[in-house]
């Protein structure tokens, strides 16, 4: 099992408390966890004992999911990521359940890396920022240090290329709409921002067939891509 640990910050999130909380947690002795640096860690293992508290333990994700459990999928993302799988695979896996997955905004710190207290001077904006598709491809983004730029309002093709104008993000993630994009590929062209579509490619778009590709794909990314 690969040793996976996390930031009270982080562990924060996972289990849908304060940062505080964790902290008085870890001081009290409640969840075991260790001094790395100037900081604490807590590891995979230790955490999957709190999550799975008062919950029922699934035998498979896709069981976990169907049964709207948020801490068992949580806990079982943990524990396949513990043995080496990525992200974006797992998220492809939970897609095909067609399960409620309500939880997806928790599961942000099984991609960072240890420590993420930086941004790159990147940004991404989605168009369907409320769908669980942007949902997952903010946290891979995330994961990648990128600065994720969310609107209150849906946005429709005038509305994205009106933020691509004036916002400058280097990507934009139209998710799954299957409609045509004209507007937002003309300002993206216009300001060398890259679209990405999950499944279906226009001109002007990158195409990308699962979310593990759009895993490889930032995970390939150069700071040059970025200039």
């Amino acid at each position: 099992m690969t040793a996976l640990e996390w930031t009270p910050r982080q562990v924060g999130i996972l289990l849908g408390l304060s940062e505080a909380t964790v902290k008085r947690m870890i001081a009290k002795g409640a969840l075991p966890s260790h001094k790395r640096g100037r900081g604490w860690r807590t590891s995979a293992r230790t955490l999957l004992e709190p999550l799975r508290a008062g919950h029922r333990r699934s035998a498979t994700l896709h069981d976990a999911a169907l049964a709207a459990d948020d801490a068992e999928c949580l806990a079982q993302l943990i524990e396949q990521r513990a043995e080496g799988r990525s992200l974006g695979a797992l998220f492809d896996e939970l897609l095909r359940s067609a399960a409620p997955l309500g939880f997806i905004e928790r599961a942000q710190p099984l991609a960072e890396l240890p420590d993420p207290k930086t941004r790159r001077i990147v940004r991404a904006a989605l168009l369907e920022s409320a769908k669980v598709e942007s949902r997952m491809a903010a946290c891979l983004f995330r994961a990648r240090r990128v600065e994720v730029l969310t609107t209150l309002q849906q946005l429709d093709d005038e509305g994205a290329a009106a933020l691509v104008q004036r916002a400058r993000p280097e990507w934009f993630w139209a998710g799954k709409a299957e409609v045509a994009l004209p507007a937002l590929a003309e300002a993206a062209a216009q300001t060398g921002c890259r679209v990405l579509r999950l499944g279906r490619e226009s001109p002007g778009e990158t195409s990308v067939a699962s979310f593990a590709e759009l895993e490889r794909l930032l995970l390939q990314a150069s700071w040059r891509d970025f200039a």
